[in-house]
Protein backbone atom coordinates (compact mmCIF):
# COMPACT_ATOMS: atom_id res chain seq x y z
CA UNK A 1 0.00 0.00 0.00
CA UNK A 2 1.22 3.18 -0.28
CA UNK A 3 -0.19 6.99 0.00
CA UNK A 4 -0.64 9.77 -2.92
CA UNK A 5 -2.11 13.11 -3.46
CA UNK A 6 -4.13 13.14 -6.13
CA UNK A 7 -5.54 16.99 -6.93
CA UNK A 8 -8.61 17.25 -8.64
CA UNK A 9 -7.65 19.96 -11.51
CA UNK A 10 -9.63 19.06 -14.97
CA UNK A 11 -12.91 19.57 -15.52
CA UNK A 12 -13.48 20.13 -11.66
CA UNK A 13 -17.66 20.35 -12.25
CA UNK A 14 -17.73 16.61 -13.78
CA UNK A 15 -14.78 15.44 -11.84
CA UNK A 16 -16.41 15.98 -8.56
CA UNK A 17 -19.86 14.77 -9.70
CA UNK A 18 -17.78 11.54 -10.57
CA UNK A 19 -15.82 12.26 -7.45
CA UNK A 20 -19.18 11.55 -5.07
CA UNK A 21 -20.85 8.91 -7.43
CA UNK A 22 -16.76 6.76 -6.41
CA UNK A 23 -14.47 7.65 -9.50
CA UNK A 24 -11.16 9.60 -9.09
CA UNK A 25 -10.45 11.25 -12.50
CA UNK A 26 -7.47 12.78 -14.27
CA UNK A 27 -7.32 14.77 -18.19
CA UNK A 28 -5.29 13.49 -21.18
CA UNK A 29 -8.38 12.63 -22.97
CA UNK A 30 -6.61 12.54 -26.13
CA UNK A 31 -4.77 9.53 -24.79
CA UNK A 32 -7.76 7.61 -23.88
CA UNK A 33 -6.75 4.09 -24.80
CA UNK A 34 -6.70 0.98 -24.03
CA UNK A 35 -2.91 0.10 -25.39
CA UNK A 36 -1.85 3.14 -22.74
CA UNK A 37 -3.39 1.48 -19.60
CA UNK A 38 -1.75 -1.49 -20.78
CA UNK A 39 1.77 0.33 -20.93
CA UNK A 40 1.67 1.24 -17.73
CA UNK A 41 0.55 -1.82 -15.96
CA UNK A 42 3.59 -3.67 -17.95
CA UNK A 43 5.71 -0.85 -16.89
CA UNK A 44 6.64 -0.21 -20.79
CA UNK A 45 7.57 3.44 -20.12
CA UNK A 46 9.68 4.15 -22.88
CA UNK A 47 6.73 3.07 -24.64
CA UNK A 48 4.49 5.17 -22.85
CA UNK A 49 6.20 8.66 -23.19
CA UNK A 50 6.78 8.18 -26.90
CA UNK A 51 2.87 7.47 -27.06
CA UNK A 52 2.69 10.78 -24.84
CA UNK A 53 4.90 12.54 -26.89
CA UNK A 54 3.22 11.74 -29.95
CA UNK A 55 -0.04 13.03 -28.69
CA UNK A 56 1.73 16.66 -27.54
CA UNK A 57 1.81 15.57 -24.19
CA UNK A 58 4.42 18.58 -23.96
CA UNK A 59 6.61 17.51 -20.71
CA UNK A 60 7.65 14.51 -18.70
CA UNK A 61 6.07 15.89 -16.11
CA UNK A 62 2.80 15.55 -17.45
CA UNK A 63 3.17 12.59 -18.60
CA UNK A 64 4.71 11.32 -15.26
CA UNK A 65 1.13 12.10 -13.80
CA UNK A 66 -0.85 9.67 -15.63
CA UNK A 67 1.86 7.36 -15.36
CA UNK A 68 1.01 7.45 -12.11
CA UNK A 69 -2.52 7.65 -11.80
CA UNK A 70 -2.39 5.03 -13.65
CA UNK A 71 -0.09 2.68 -11.78
CA UNK A 72 -2.03 3.23 -8.53
CA UNK A 73 -2.81 -0.12 -6.77
CA UNK A 74 -5.53 -1.62 -5.26
CA UNK A 75 -5.63 -0.32 -1.83
CA UNK A 76 -3.21 2.48 -2.14
CA UNK A 77 -4.76 5.89 0.04
CA UNK A 78 -5.23 8.64 -1.76
CA UNK A 79 -5.87 12.04 -0.23
CA UNK A 80 -7.62 14.48 -2.25
CA UNK A 81 -7.10 18.24 -1.47
CA UNK A 82 -10.40 20.44 -1.60
CA UNK A 83 -10.28 24.01 -0.65
CA UNK A 84 -9.61 24.24 3.17
CA UNK A 85 -10.76 20.47 3.38
CA UNK A 86 -9.07 17.24 1.61
CA UNK A 87 -10.84 13.79 1.46
CA UNK A 88 -8.62 10.46 2.38
CA UNK A 89 -10.14 7.24 -0.16
CA UNK A 90 -9.11 4.01 -1.03
CA UNK A 91 -8.31 2.50 -4.84
CA UNK A 92 -10.37 -0.24 -4.91
CA UNK A 93 -10.48 -1.37 -8.27
CA UNK A 94 -7.65 -3.10 -10.12
CA UNK A 95 -7.01 -1.66 -13.31
CA UNK A 96 -8.02 1.89 -14.47
CA UNK A 97 -11.05 2.36 -16.44
CA UNK A 98 -11.38 4.40 -20.06
CA UNK A 99 -13.83 7.72 -19.27
CA UNK A 100 -16.11 6.02 -21.23
CA UNK A 101 -16.94 2.90 -19.25
CA UNK A 102 -17.35 5.55 -16.47
CA UNK A 103 -20.28 7.27 -18.78
CA UNK A 104 -21.66 4.59 -19.62
CA UNK A 105 -22.34 3.06 -15.96
CA UNK A 106 -23.22 6.76 -14.96
CA UNK A 107 -24.96 9.01 -17.21
CA UNK A 108 -28.06 9.15 -15.62
CA UNK A 109 -26.73 10.05 -12.36
CA UNK A 110 -24.73 13.37 -14.11
CA UNK A 111 -26.67 16.24 -13.05
CA UNK A 112 -25.86 17.61 -16.79
CA UNK A 113 -27.84 16.21 -18.96
CA UNK A 114 -26.21 17.99 -21.90
CA UNK A 115 -23.03 15.90 -21.08
CA UNK A 116 -22.56 13.08 -23.90
CA UNK A 117 -20.18 10.57 -24.98
CA UNK A 118 -19.33 10.85 -28.68
CA UNK A 119 -17.74 7.98 -31.23
CA UNK A 120 -14.76 9.45 -30.76
CA UNK A 121 -15.13 7.85 -26.99
CA UNK A 122 -14.26 10.93 -25.40
CA UNK A 123 -16.72 13.15 -23.15
CA UNK A 124 -18.73 16.55 -24.33
CA UNK A 125 -20.90 19.30 -22.85
CA UNK A 126 -22.81 20.64 -25.30
CA UNK A 127 -20.21 20.09 -28.02
CA UNK A 128 -17.25 21.41 -26.06
CA UNK A 129 -14.89 18.60 -24.75
CA UNK A 130 -14.40 17.67 -21.18
CA UNK A 131 -10.24 16.86 -20.91
CA UNK A 132 -11.04 13.42 -18.72
CA UNK A 133 -9.68 10.57 -20.20
CA UNK A 134 -9.42 7.84 -16.70
CA UNK A 135 -10.84 7.07 -13.64
CA UNK A 136 -10.28 4.78 -11.07
CA UNK A 137 -12.75 3.18 -8.89
CA UNK A 138 -12.54 4.57 -4.84
CA UNK A 139 -13.90 3.98 -2.10
CA UNK A 140 -14.35 7.61 0.19
CA UNK A 141 -12.93 6.90 3.72
CA UNK A 142 -13.38 10.38 5.23
CA UNK A 143 -14.54 13.35 3.40
CA UNK A 144 -14.54 16.94 3.81
CA UNK A 145 -11.82 17.00 6.57
CA UNK A 146 -10.86 20.33 7.69
CA UNK A 147 -7.53 20.42 7.49
CA UNK A 148 -6.68 22.84 10.45
CA UNK A 149 -8.17 20.78 12.43
CA UNK A 150 -6.79 17.17 11.74
CA UNK A 151 -3.64 17.88 9.66
CA UNK A 152 -0.03 18.43 11.21
CA UNK A 153 1.93 21.04 9.67
CA UNK A 154 3.89 18.61 7.21
CA UNK A 155 0.72 17.94 5.59
CA UNK A 156 -0.61 20.86 5.61
CA UNK A 157 2.28 22.15 3.38
CA UNK A 158 2.44 19.14 1.41
CA UNK A 159 -1.80 20.00 0.44
CA UNK A 160 -0.24 23.74 -1.32
CA UNK A 161 1.66 21.79 -4.43
CA UNK A 162 0.07 22.43 -7.17
CA UNK A 163 1.02 19.04 -9.16
CA UNK A 164 -1.31 16.78 -9.80
CA UNK A 165 -0.56 14.01 -7.60
CA UNK A 166 2.77 12.86 -5.50
CA UNK A 167 3.55 10.17 -2.84
CA UNK A 168 3.36 10.55 -0.04
CA UNK A 169 5.11 7.94 1.45
CA UNK A 170 7.38 9.76 3.52
CA UNK A 171 4.18 10.92 5.19
CA UNK A 172 2.61 7.63 5.96
CA UNK A 173 2.85 7.90 9.97
CA UNK A 174 1.24 11.61 9.75
CA UNK A 175 -1.36 10.10 7.49
CA UNK A 176 -1.94 7.39 9.86
CA UNK A 177 -2.34 9.13 12.96
CA UNK A 178 -4.67 11.69 10.79
CA UNK A 179 -6.88 8.45 9.98
CA UNK A 180 -6.70 7.30 13.82
CA UNK A 181 -7.75 10.77 14.74
CA UNK A 182 -10.42 10.82 12.17
CA UNK A 183 -11.85 7.39 13.30
CA UNK A 184 -11.86 8.86 16.95
CA UNK A 185 -13.16 12.13 15.90
CA UNK A 186 -9.84 13.50 17.86
CA UNK A 187 -8.67 16.69 16.29
CA UNK A 188 -5.32 17.49 16.26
Amino acid sequence: MKYWLHRIKHCKKVSYQLFELGYLTIGFSDLNDEKIIKLALKDQKKEFNEICKENYIKTIKQSNNLWRFLTFNKGDIIIVPQDKTFTICEIIDDIPKLIKEVYEKFENHLNAKDIKLYEDNKIYKNNDLIDLGFARKIKILHKNINRNEYLDENLKSIMKIRQTNVLLDKFQSSIQNTIEKLKSKKSI
